[in-house]
């Protein structure tokens, strides 16, 4: 559905949601320039109950890549089996790219297929990312395309605390009595 008309994501997210509550495959493209956050669109993707998979098309940004999109949509919505994230350049390029003796390549599309791993507790894992990146060469030269495949866990294994850091401060702070006791002592 384009959506030409000025309207807020979130309201046409919101329409969507009250229209279509059994909708089971969602598939978002934003192609002019990316009007939303992404961790806004993640955190109201579960009020699709059903929804199994999803499929994102965005405007690439420097700032975002594939493991911090991803990574997002998987900690907020682990219901998803799979679900794709596709980068595309913008639609309103420079004029000097569409010229024929720019001499740079032009990256044409971007995306990442990713899968869940869920643990025994259908809590999410890891993410399988199967990650291409087509380019296209100037004057004539042909595409390469790089191919990636990853596995990226979704669990943080360093924890830090509250009472962790008082702990350490504490301690830290108790050695350094003990060496100025020790110094009043001797000198």
């Amino acid at each position: 559905m384009p959506a030409y008309f000025t309207l807020s994501f979130s309201s046409i997210l919101h329409s969507f949601i009250s229209s279509c509550p059994n909708l089971q495959h969602l598939q978002l493209s934003c192609i002019r320039k990316m009007s939303f956050q992404l961790e806004a669109l993640s955190k109201s993707l579960p009020a699709f109950r059903r929804l199994c998979t999803f499929s994102l098309t965005l405007v690439s940004a420097g700032d975002l890549s594939f493991v911090a999109a991803s990574m997002c949509i998987a900690h907020t919505n682990p219901c998803f089996i799979s679900f794709t994230v596709v980068f595309v350049p913008p639609s309103y390029l420079h004029v000097l790219l569409q010229r024929p003796l720019y001499p740079f390549p032009c990256t044409k599309k971007a995306s990442a297929a990713l899968t869940m791993v869920l643990n025994l507790y259908g809590l999410p894992l890891a993410l399988h990312v199967h990650e291409s990146d087509t380019t296209v060469w100037p004057w004539g030269f042909g595409a390469t395309q790089c191919v990636g495949r990853y596995i990226t866990c979704l669990i943080c294994t360093h924890r830090s605390s509250a009472a962790g850091e008082e702990m350490r401060m504490f301690m830290l702070c108790s050695l350094l009595v003990c060496f100025a006791g020790m110094f009043v002592v001797k000198g």
